[in-house]
């Protein structure tokens, strides 16, 4: 019959009755077990290494939404001053469409 008591990390394996032989073998599995949990957790696909990249990539990720918040934000303050305002629809139809409003006069110079 084993008994195991783990304690504060160390393991005291209890054997009563059982030859010196087996104990070691339970000692050796313990062992392996342990050294096969630890390389999991350092270099398995959910361990350390993969938390660090995951890491890196939400502070990317967070990065990026910045940036799309505050492009957003511009979107939307032109969006406002698009519908509330004449000035900036007036603007736009110049720039981009070439209004000429009545009265004025449109010169083109040509670069040479």
């Amino acid at each position: 019959m084993f008994i195991m008591k783990v304690g504060l990390g160390c393991v005291d394996v209890i054997t009563d009755k059982v030859s010196s032989g087996s104990g070691w073998v339970l000692v050796a599995g313990l062992i392996a077990v342990f050294g096969h949990l630890s390389y999991q957790l350092w270099f398995g696909a959910s361990g350390f290494r993969e938390l660090r990249g995951l890491s890196l990539e939400v502070r990317q990720k967070e990065s990026e939404n910045l940036r799309l918040y505050e492009r957003n934000q511009l979107l939307t303050a032109e969006i406002i001053e698009l519908k509330s305002g004449m000035d900036a629809i007036e603007e736009r139809a110049r720039n981009e469409l070439g209004m000429i409003e009545q009265g004025e006069t449109f010169v083109w110079i040509v670069p040479e």
